[in-house]
């Protein structure tokens, strides 16, 4: 993809900062959703909930963002959730802890998961980032193996993760609301580059 950014609009995934509050713009659940699809086994309105979720533009997302001064952000795609985050970890030497019961998924999603509809690319995810982040992967006891597996499932025009200093933070819920869409705060940026999953 080529185009052209303004330089003081450009976002990048290095920018993450110790006590920078993370927030996510859309719901995870297209790959698992998908997937089960292809095998027959969605729901219509289960599926027709990620189509809707897949054509939602990232527009909001990134005016949002931009607005409030977001220190580094990234899309959420084809190397899951916490692909993408490892990226932003490794390139900023910052962790994150990301609040599991705060993490928004579509409807039907997590069903379909624990039914075993998994794609092919969560498996190499799960190969990447463990072989990246290590014992840096810190898991807390009583998680559920299976929503670590959607944290790691392919999306398909997934949300923006983004980081905002926390002076700034209260501000981003309202925002994406005024503009008729919502958001999530899942966690904070950690010193150590880590990753906590907090249940």
């Amino acid at each position: 993809m080529t185009g052209r950014v303004h330089p003081d609009r450009v976002l990048i995934k290095g920018g993450l900062r110790p006590g920078d509050r993370l927030f996510l713009s859309k719901p995870l659940g297209t790959g698992v959703i998908t997937t089960a699809g292809k095998d027959g086994a969605a729901a219509g309105d289960v599926l027709a909930g990620a189509v809707r979720s897949m054509c939602r533009l990232n527009r909001v997302a990134a005016q949002v963002a931009r607005d409030f001064g977001a220190t580094g952000a990234t899309d959420i795609t084809g190397f899951g959730f916490l692909g993408h985050a490892s990226e932003m970890i490794l390139a900023s030497g910052a962790g994150i802890a990301v609040d599991l019961g705060r993490v928004p998924l579509l409807p039907g999603a997590r069903a379909l998961a624990e039914a075993g509809h998994f794609s092919g690319g969560m498996k190499r995810n799960r190969r990447h980032v463990e072989g990246v982040l290590g014992p840096r992967l810190q898991i807390a006891t009583g998680v559920p193996p299976v929503l670590v597996s959607m944290l790691m499932e392919a999306e398909t025009s997934g949300g923006l993760l983004f980081s905002i200093r926390p002076e700034r933070a209260a501000g981003v819920l309202d925002a994406f609301r005024r503009a008729g869409e919502e958001a999530w705060e899942i966690g904070t940026v950690l010193l150590e580059p880590e990753v906590h999953i907090r249940d």
